[in-house]
């Protein structure tokens, strides 16, 4: 399980950096950096929420597989794979629609971002709504691979997209002068970047999944399955982030926005340690479910709540 989650572990961080870089670039090089670094930050509740939707169902699909993986039920499992791949990249269709037609009505209305900044708000999330397809697509990918054993190939997608964000994001803000908007235009390319090298290697280095003539299509019972595994996991990430929404909507009536932004950017580094260990016992669990193993189920969470409570430990003091 150690072996399993420390990929995830500096996955979630690159994850983390990959968040943190736009308000870093625009907190030091923007024309107005502290409205700069209030715009980017006031969306940061808004945007968790969709990262705990694509985490949220892609964590049940992979559970589902993950059992046909430790099953042996590969055809089973290649149905659930097509499944999944159609259903979270759907919704994250459906989201980046929604998300840019009410943008200014949820940022106006429901956070109450100040007019200093609204303008940069607006711009930065309109454009990241544009880059949800990609992100939904990147994040079932990497669930799928995690759920086959393989949490490594996710810690280099995350390193490419990561270094591509920190790149264009210096280039677009600092040569070009384009501020808030040139941050998220930033992170949309490297957004798409990460789902279309994760696709590209998934297809290549597991030819099992890959599709023939009438193959990929949506199964209504693996779907099923899907979202009663993925519902209550997305339900439970999206009230903690609603609950970041009601205090960002508080600070921007205090008018520290900026300040509490970088707080916040600190304490998801440090929340990567226990979400990493359980996304490695989900995995762990479902494959030893599949195999008929309870027993290893049992000792793996007993070692998982040990190993996990003594780095938020260390990293809490």
């Amino acid at each position: 399980i150690l072996l399993f989650t420390l990929p995830l572990i500096a996955g979630n961080l690159l994850q983390q950096l990959y968040n943190a870089v736009d308000g870093i670039v625009v907190g030091n090089f923007a024309a107005n950096s502290e409205n700069a670094l209030s715009a980017v930050g006031t969306c940061a509740p808004v945007t968790t929420i969709f990262i705990a939707v694509a985490v949220g169902m892609s964590s049940g699909c992979s559970i589902l597989i993950a059992q046909l993986y430790g099953a042996r039920r590969y055809d089973e499992m290649k149905q659930a794979v097509s499944t999944a791949l159609i259903l979270v990249g759907s919704i994250g269709l459906v989201l980046t629609v929604v998300g840019s037609v009410v943008a200014q009505w949820f940022l106006v209305h429901v956070l109450r971002v100040p007019d200093s900044f609204l303008e940069d708000a607006v711009a930065y999330f309109s454009i990241y709504c544009f880059g949800l397809l990609f992100q939904f697509v990147y994040n079932i990918v990497a669930f799928i691979l995690r759920a086959m054993g393989d949490s490594s190939a996710t810690l280099y997608f995350l390193l490419v997209s990561s270094v591509t964000n920190i790149v264009l994001d210096l280039i677009f803000v600092v040569c070009f002068h384009w501020d808030v908007p040139g941050v998220a235009v930033a992170t949309v390319i490297a957004q798409a970047v990460s789902a279309v090298i994760s696709l590209i290697y998934m297809f290549k280095k597991y030819p099992s999944l890959r599709f023939g003539k009438g193959e990929f299509r949506f199964h209504r019972d693996k779907g099923f399955l899907a979202l009663r595994l993925g519902v209550p996991t997305t339900l439970q990430q999206c009230i903690v982030s609603m609950g970041n929404m009601a205090v960002q909507r508080v600070i921007n009536d205090f008018g520290i926005t900026a300040g509490c932004t970088a707080g916040l950017r600190v304490e998801n580094f440090v929340s990567t340690l226990p979400i990493s260990f359980n996304v490695g016992m989900s995995t762990f669990t479902g494959q030893n479910i599949g195999a008929g193993r309870l027993d290893r189920v049992h000792r793996g969470l007993r070692a998982t709540c040990a190993m996990g409570l003594s780095c938020c430990a260390v990293v809490g003091l």
